[in-house]
């Protein structure tokens, strides 16, 4: 609900479990009626909530004296650390670490956490401390799409896809620099968040400047496609675009040329993914899912599917061995080697899941959820490890960048939200 006069959201209401069809708002603007397509009307008291609503909260007084003890303590087994770190004593400088975090106050000191990333680098995760949201973007009066997100690697400019077209929104600042098209199927931003590129679902293909917020490249086909769907390489030279014929074409967005068709798919093909070395592309289609070579155009690898496991998002790992795949009529996870073999099986699923993202060492898997909460599954042994409430009406995309650092939700409420993720990882004995 909003709040027209000052183009902020006031409330966001949760119940239905599938799209809005239609909305009534009474003349007094108290009350509201809603039909989704769950088969239910539901009716909301709109009135603004009077007085303090929130939960009270207990908050322990501290005397200054312990505060700063706790900061000379912080800022001493932190500068231990550090030299622990530069010393190559990786088990001490752990220890260090974890109990300065574990001081009231410090668990995310600037300081601290710089140490504690820098060690994490050097090892494997295990898990998920915690996560934050660092910014929330959000787009008055329209909504976020389930395509044309993305987030540069260092978590500086996101592009986010709304009923309109995109934006593109610089993230220090929380400011929008510029509107891409209408109609644009995907985006995606290069390392340097230097350049943005788009698919659109007419089939034409442009690229932008984020600096001048100008066009500086685009591709025209001589026979366009209306698109279903479609995934740009991360260094923006390739595109995998599909057609409303079931067919793939893979461009050369830099060359300006098409290399190749791929075919196979006989049903509408709904999600498509690019590994990062540009060596194959996975497609997930309502009879199939399908790992391709893009060198020569050859299926490495189909897996059939039925009606109620169509797949809605897909990923394939950065090595192309592991497929990822989600689906919301029957809500399920699975994965794949690139061999084609299950590798396990996840957990039932509760809410309609509908996007996906993988981590870059292929060490865990993040699924979001059209209840608003994104749960991050560890690869090896198929558990949960932790679960996100981003308190948004519904969860359409997900971006997470090469080092795991931030992570970019897209909401159905027109929000999007940078999450600052806090890694637990395993320090060997030797």
């Amino acid at each position: 609900m909003w709040d027209l006069t000052e183009l902020r959201c006031l409330r966001t209401l949760h119940g239905h479990t599938a799209g809005v069809c239609a909305v009534w708002l009474s003349p007094d603007g108290r009350h509201a009626r809603s039909v989704a397509a769950d088969n239910t009307v539901r009716s909301w008291e709109l009135c603004a909530p009077v007085g303090y609503t929130a939960a009270l909260r207990v908050s322990r007084p501290r005397p200054v004296v312990d505060l700063t003890r706790f900061g000379d303590r912080a800022r001493e087994l932190t500068a231990r650390a550090e030299a622990a770190i530069a010393a190559t004593h990786y088990r001490t400088a752990h220890q260090l670490l974890g109990e300065a975090r574990a001081l009231p106050g410090y668990e995310r000191d600037v300081r601290l956490l710089r140490a504690w990333r820098e060690l994490a680098d050097q090892f494997p995760r295990t898990g998920l401390r915690t996560a934050w949201i660092r910014r929330t973007m959000s787009v008055p009066g329209t909504s976020l799409r389930r395509v044309g997100t993305s987030l540069s690697d260092d978590g500086r400019y996101a592009t986010c896809g709304t009923l309109f077209g995109a934006n593109v929104w610089d993230l220090h600042s929380g400011a929008p620099l510029f509107d891409l098209d209408d109609g644009v199927l995907a985006t995606r931003l290069d390392a340097e968040g230097r350049r943005a590129a788009g698919v659109m679902s007419s089939g034409t293909m442009r690229v932008w400047s984020t600096s001048e917020g100008a066009e500086v490249a685009s591709l025209v086909p001589d026979d366009p496609h209306i698109l279903t769907s479609a995934a740009i390489s991360a260094d923006l030279s390739r595109v995998v675009a599909a057609d409303t014929a079931h067919v793939l074409h893979l461009w050369d967005l830099a060359g300006g040329r098409r290399l190749r068709t791929l075919t196979g798919h006989t049903s509408r093909v709904n999600a498509v993914w690019i590994s990062a070395d540009r060596r194959t592309a996975v497609s997930g289609a309502d009879d199939s899912l399908r790992l391709w070579d893009l060198a020569d155009g050859s299926c490495l690898l189909d897996i059939p599917v039925d009606d109620a496991y169509a797949p809605r998002d897909v990923r394939v790992s950065d090595d192309g061995r592991l497929i990822v795949a989600c689906g919301y009529e029957a809500p399920y996870l699975r994965m794949w080697t690139g061999t084609g073999e299950r590798v396990h099986a996840f957990a039932e699923q509760s809410d309609r899941l509908v996007c996906l993202a993988l981590s870059q060492d292929s060490r865990f898997v993040f699924a979001g959820d059209l209840a608003g909460a994104v749960t991050v599954w560890s690869v090896r042994t198929g558990d949960v490890v932790h679960t996100l409430e981003t308190g948004q009406s519904g969860v359409l995309d997900l971006q997470v960048t090469p080092d795991g650092r931030y992570l970019l939700v897209g909401g159905l409420d027109g929000t999007a939200s940078l999450w600052e993720l806090d890694w637990e990882f395993s320090v060997p004995h030797s």
